[in-house]
């Protein structure tokens, strides 16, 4: 049983209700130090685009650049290329390569590759077994927009999620040889096309595959959820909306000053941790627009491909006779930061 209200912003993830919570803290406590998590919080919306704007504030500790379980691997590798990981001077060549290969993704191909996808993957997964479905649905879409084929492609969820798990909280030894291993086989995969790519191009690929994993998954589940509950029956363009803003798959995401600076009226020092909670800033009535994919120099340049990707694979699920009233009950995937629904046993018309 989980408690009326979380204890913090971390076990908020994947807490059955927890915006109230959020909502008061947008409200109470725009940003204060939380002595137990030992980091700032970054709760209303103008603290959270005051963090994600500033110079100050960087993705990556500056002692840490690479997480240590995967410093020396090919994983590590990768990560010290992805755009999302990186600031100053190195930043905007890496996301130009992020911004040119989402750029080659025509809107109608994303939705007709992802309609395709769900169409094989529910030939293959057990019928009731939505949360599968979400999971390697993203993975296997880029993957083919990629241009990786069959048998390969069937593989690049699995080698996306060992990467993606080789970086939180936890990870061990054993994360990080497996992690090495995805990498070198994703490489491999993407290598298979016989295509002449530079470095940062072949890691902007993996950094692809690397932040669509969990986000994507969850804008389905979490709006399947939506759907399931609405006493009125929204269109699904509509819940997809509300899910992005007001039950992002993403909750949080973290910065850590370079030097001093001032949000606010609190002074952050240098090497202080600042935990941004995005959907505590969606609730804050004085947002002034959802902050669900960042803001700044970080905001995440792959939206319109996540949401086509959420609605066409829910979208083919309904096809294919889900009816979401008859999803079991949820949890959430566990998290520090991305929130994930998953259910019981579904009921199909087919």
């Amino acid at each position: 049983m989980l408690a009326t209200c979380p204890t913090d912003p971390i076990a908020a993830v994947v807490h059955d209700d927890p915006y109230p919570y959020y909502a008061r803290l947008a409200r109470h406590t725009p940003f204060t130090y939380n002595a137990d998590l030992r980091c700032w919080i970054a709760a209303s919306a103008a603290a959270a685009e005051a963090v994600l704007t500033s110079e100050a504030c960087r993705v990556r500790p500056a002692d840490e650049p690479v997480p240590f379980a995967i410093v020396g691997t090919r994983a590590g590798d990768a990560f010290r290329r992805f755009a999302r990981m990186n600031d100053g001077s190195a930043h905007g060549p890496l996301r130009a390569c992020a911004t040119t290969l989402l750029a080659a993704f025509d809107p109608k191909i994303v939705d007709v590759t992802a309609r395709r996808i769900g169409g094989e993957l529910l030939a293959r997964v057990p019928a009731p077994d939505v949360n599968a479905y979400a999971e390697q649905l993203p993975a296997l879409t880029i993957a083919d927009l990629l241009g990786i084929r069959e048998p390969l492609r069937r593989n690049v969820p699995a080698w996306t999620r060992t990467l993606v798990r080789s970086v939180a909280p936890g990870a061990t030894r054993d994360d990080a040889a497996a992690a090495d291993a995805a990498a070198l086989a994703l490489r491999d995969a993407l290598d298979s096309r016989g295509t002449d790519d530079d470095e940062d191009a072949r890691c902007a690929e993996i950094g692809l595959l690397f932040q669509t994993y969990d986000a994507t998954a969850g804008a389905i589940g979490n709006t399947l959820r939506a759907l399931r509950d609405a006493t009125e029956a929204p269109s699904l363009d509509d819940a997809l909306a509300r899910t992005f803003r007001y039950d992002p798959p993403v909750q949080n995401t973290r910065r850590f000053a370079s030097e001093a600076t001032t949000i606010g009226d609190s002074r952050v020092r240098p090497g202080d941790k600042i935990l941004v909670v995005l959907a505590a800033a969606n609730r804050d009535p004085t947002a002034r627009a959802s902050l669900s994919f960042g803001a700044g120099p970080h905001r995440c340049p792959g939206e319109d491909a996540a949401v086509t990707i959420a609605r066409a694979g829910i979208a083919t699920l309904l096809d294919h006779g889900l009816d979401p009233a008859t999803l079991g009950p949820v949890r959430y995937r566990p998290s520090a930061n991305v929130r994930v629904a998953q259910f019981g046993g579904a009921q199909w018309s087919r």
